[in-house]
């Protein structure tokens, strides 16, 4: 059986991004006190991407991180 090719999370980050870029051009323009729902949504878009995009990249640092072949300057414990 052939082992698995590794995961990427790479996918993740550009839609994250994406929605962030999104939600950038809807409220391009806009005053914060603007309540329309093309506001609202810029809003939330800005709100989720920009949260979606730090975890996502968090997590493909750490997932690199783990797949790196160990290290000779770490003391493991027996």
């Amino acid at each position: 059986m052939s082992p698995r090719p590794p995961r990427t999370l790479l996918p993740l980050v550009a839609l994250s991004a994406g929605m962030l870029v999104v939600g950038l051009v809807l409220g391009a323009g806009r005053d914060s006190d603007d309540t329309s729902i093309l506001n609202t949504a810029s809003k939330l878009l800005l709100t989720i991407g920009l949260l979606a995009l730090v975890a996502s990249c968090i997590a493909e640092v750490v997932r690199r991180r783990r797949a790196r072949p160990g290290r000779t300057d770490v003391h493991q414990i027996p």
